[in-house]
């Protein structure tokens, strides 16, 4: 007789959730709330999660740009977007429990920051880079969001770093996270294409994935859709005018991996105006967008 299929239920999975392209005060705040509330489910029903990455561009911080219009009401509200961030941090924190660690990768509109004391105030420029004696700068996003108040948060920057994950036995395997600097329709292939490695981003605000065969066996790469808002007028201010419509989606991503072999899989959570389902269940925020 042949023998049976076995499968292996018992091993204990590493499980990442990514979120990214928050973009306070353009939040969509039933988007983050749902994620914020599946994590909380899942953690409370005994599936928790090893570690929270956050993606970049968790603040828009459009007052500090000059690519795109500075509308009047965008000036002088960059200390309280970063309150606003600080709560979704407690909140998230609070949902997957406080010793859960959380990583916060820096993209492009944390790179806003620098760029503005450099490009403004060059003399000033020294404070963003740390001196021989000390492992991090003066003055970061870290530290101005007042992030660095949490013992729980670390973060990876300048702009363009990866935070690399090793997993399987002996750490052999590496799975990339970053915010990315690809965007349109082959985004994730451009992304795989760069580093040639498992991973995922976001920045493209588009739900992709793309997979190649290579002689050291498949590579992917998924992007992850954003947590702003994707319709209507409260989007972030960028390449479109006005409220059309945009080939973006909205929701978040999380990662299994494999503590003995050289396995992961990925899953992406998408959201539509306040729906979702996720883990077999249907999310659904009451709330509406407020907070």
């Amino acid at each position: 007789m042949p023998k049976k299929q076995q499968f292996e239920r018992g091993e204990e999975l590493d499980r990442v959730l990514f979120l990214c392209d928050q973009q306070v005060p353009f939040h969509d705040p039933r988007a983050v709330g749902l994620a914020a509330e599946y994590a909380r489910v899942e953690t409370l029903e005994g599936r928790g999660f090893t570690e929270v990455v956050q993606g970049g561009d968790w603040a828009d911080m459009t007052a500090l740009s000059i690519k795109f219009l500075r509308h009047p009401e965008h000036m002088n509200r960059i200390r309280h977007d970063f309150k606003i961030m600080r709560g979704q941090h407690e909140r998230l924190s609070e949902a997957v429990g406080w010793d859960i660690p959380h990583r916060w990768i820096a993209g492009n509109h944390e790179e806003r920051f620098a760029i503005y004391i450099i490009a403004g105030n060059p003399e000033l420029a020294w404070l963003l880079a740390p001196d021989d004696d000390e492992e991090r700068p003066k003055l970061d996003v870290l530290r101005i969001s007042g992030m660095d108040r949490f013992d729980n948060i670390s973060y990876t920057g300048p702009y363009g770093e990866v935070y690399e994950r090793r997993y399987g036995r002996n750490n052999q395997s590496r799975f990339i996270f970053k915010h990315g600097d690809k965007a349109g329709v082959y985004a994730a292939a451009r992304e795989l294409d760069g580093v040639m490695e498992n991973g995922m981003s976001g920045h493209n605000h588009r739900a992709q994935t793309i997979m190649k065969t290579t002689y050291n066996g498949p590579k992917a790469w998924w992007s992850i859709p954003a947590l702003c808002n994707i319709e209507g007028p409260d989007c972030p201010p960028g390449y479109m005018k006005g409220n059309g419509l945009r080939n973006w989606q909205q929701g978040f991503g999380e990662a299994y991996f494999s503590r003995e072999r050289a396995l992961f899989a990925v899953q992406t959570h998408i959201i539509h105006r306040g729906l979702m389902i996720a883990g077999g269940r249907m999310y659904r925020d009451v709330r509406g967008k407020i907070g």
